[in-house]
């Protein structure tokens, strides 16, 4: 910034405070500043007015570094796997029972006739059915009624036909076959009906 001072031409003392002045000359004389906060100057009574000039000063800049937000150190939250084991299925309840099965022969010499009777003992009704068995050895079924036979010997099979395919709740129906044997005269083990074992009356 400048300053002017006039002297009003006399001997003066100026007296500026708080401000540090460079050197300069007045009328080619040089006048030179001092070096504390409050310049004083003593100037020759010819001097009418003296003007000169500060350097500003300057500010300088910050030296406290600008905050950093250090990362997180907490690790992300893990989801635990669910302990609870899951549920187990209990088996269906065993169905042997559910049906039944009478078998009566009437044997000869070289053949016999096998009535059968088939009860359903569930509490629903069987709509369609298979009546599955295995003959001894040596017996062969030659035909049958009331159901269509599959396998002669061995394994042999019984299904429904049209008039009997249903069987209600605690009901039956009959059904039969004729039958060569080379002596042996003895009666199936066991029966199946719809792949469920029967019990045999």
């Amino acid at each position: 910034m400048k300053k002017v001072v006039n002297l009003h031409g006399r001997s003066s003392s100026v007296n500026i405070s708080g401000v540090h002045f460079s050197n300069f000359t007045v009328q080619g004389r040089p006048v030179t500043s001092q070096t504390d906060s409050d310049a004083t100057w003593n100037i020759n009574a010819y001097v009418s007015n003296i003007t000169f000039s500060t350097t500003p000063p300057t500010t300088p800049p910050p030296t406290t570094p600008p905050p950093t937000t250090p990362p997180p150190t907490t690790p992300p939250p893990t989801t635990t796997p669910p302990t609870t084991p899951p549920p187990t299925t209990t088996p269906p309840p065993s169905q042997s029972g559910a049906c039944e099965v009478g078998y009566t022969m009437n044997s000869w010499s070289d053949g016999f006739t096998a009535s059968i009777r088939i009860t359903n003992r569930g509490t629903s009704a069987i709509d369609g059915w298979t009546l599955a068995f295995t003959l001894p050895n040596g017996q062969s079924v030659t035909n049958g009624w009331n159901a269509t036979y599959t396998g002669s010997s061995g394994q042999v099979s019984a299904r429904n036909v049209s008039y009997n395919a249903t069987l209600a709740a605690g009901g039956s129906t009959d059904i039969g076959f004729q039958a060569t044997h080379t002596g042996n005269t003895g009666e199936p083990d066991s029966f199946t009906l719809n792949g469920i074992s029967c019990a045999i009356s």
